[in-house]
């Protein structure tokens, strides 16, 4: 089995904190895109509300990952550890994919959606 076949291209994180009332729809956003290559993982940060049952009607269609509450990075580090795609984009728990997509859209959306990364070299004269 060759790694394509294994593996998504995609690997959505959703970062949440009592976020229930909108993750479904957030969830459902991402599950209703034409082009199927990705996997969704929802990476709740210690939250008091329903945020696992909401996560448990997708049945596992769904990754889902709770840890005590670490903040916003916290939570997003532990989807990027969990990922498995070769691309990953955050969909923050109360936003949706408001068109569908087909395969470059969803990778071009998700690109855009990534969190950008910031490399500093600090000199010390000493």
């Amino acid at each position: 089995m060759s790694w394509i076949t294994r593996y998504p291209r995609i690997s959505i994180v959703i970062p949440t904190y009592n976020h229930a009332r909108f993750l479904a729809e957030a969830i459902r956003s991402a599950l209703d895109q034409t082009w199927q290559d990705f996997e969704i993982i929802v990476v709740d940060d210690g939250s008091t509300d329903d945020t696992h049952r909401v996560v448990a009607q997708f049945g596992q269609s769904v990754k889902y990952i709770r840890q005590e509450n670490g903040g916003l990075a916290a939570a997003r580090n532990a989807g990027i550890r969990a990922a498995r795609g070769r691309e990953i984009g955050q969909l923050p728990p109360f936003a949706i994919y408001t068109d569908k997509r087909e395969r470059t859209e969803v990778v071009l959306a998700v690109s855009e959606l990534a969190p950008a990364t910031c490399h500093i070299s600090v000199a010390d004269s000493a």
